[in-house]
């Protein structure tokens, strides 16, 4: 059977913190490929050096666009929170992507990839349409809301909340047991599998947890059974 491809995405990411570099270090131990999705507009220097400093690892990381400030532009209710959705027009919505992008090319050069991914997983048609015109090669967020072109931006489905958290937004524990359960059941029917994660909230139990989830990933990936990658390697493999 041909291997899933598996796609994991640290999300809000901004600063090289000790809880970073932890979550970093972890996947570089294990060999899984992760695409870490940073917020423009609170990017620090330490995160660019630390980066940067490790692009002799180029295919272990990609860095993309999470939104522009991850601000709640939903005033009118509690729920669905987004930065980018129906209250903001295409012209607002694609100043900020724009922004976003042209500050992570110059911070990152080469290393980072076009790719966009609109906090809260929320996003609307003037985003969509926003990312082709832009030229964005990959957009990641939950279940696909509009048809993709034929060359171009790629959309990806991150199908797996590798978190976990109550309703009001507090971390709870981490299961591996479901972990494993919903990784075999999408990598039993999918093609690709995309993963998320924020690496800001796992606490050290969580954290336990999480290495041990990447353990697994790591077998699987020797048994043939998934082959990891960034955004950068997935999307050649597409245009192919």
């Amino acid at each position: 059977m041909k291997p899933a491809i598996y796609l994991l995405r640290d999300d809000d990411v901004h600063a090289a913190d000790r809880g970073f570099k932890t979550v970093f270090e972890l996947c570089m131990q294990e060999g899984i490929p992760v695409t870490y999705a940073a917020i423009p507009s609170r990017i620090t220097p330490g995160l660019v050096e630390f980066l940067l400093r490790h692009k002799r690892h180029r295919r272990m990381f990609d860095i993309v666009q999470h939104g522009w400030t991850h601000a709640n532009h939903n005033k009118a209710s509690r729920w669905p929170r987004y930065e980018f959705g129906p209250l903001r027009s295409f012209a607002a919505q694609k100043l900020d992507m724009a922004r976003g992008f042209k500050k992570l090319r110059a911070a990152f050069g080469p290393l980072f990839t076009p790719a966009f991914v609109p906090p809260f997983h929320q996003y609307d048609a003037n985003t969509w349409r926003a990312a082709q015109v832009l030229e964005y090669r990959v957009f990641s967020a939950g279940p696909q809301k509009f048809p993709s072109p034929k060359t171009g931006c790629r959309y990806w489905h991150a199908h797996l909340g590798i978190n976990e958290y109550d309703a009001d937004y507090r971390s709870l524990p981490l299961s591996l047991p479901r972990l494993l359960r919903e990784t075999a059941r999408l990598i039993g029917t999918r093609p690709v599998v995309g993963a998320y994660f924020h690496h800001s909230t796992l606490d050290p139990a969580n954290l336990g947890v999480f290495r041990d989830y990447l353990r697994v990933l790591r077998r699987l990936t020797d048994e043939g059974w998934i082959k990891p990658m960034t955004f950068s390697a997935w999307h050649k493999t597409v245009q192919q």
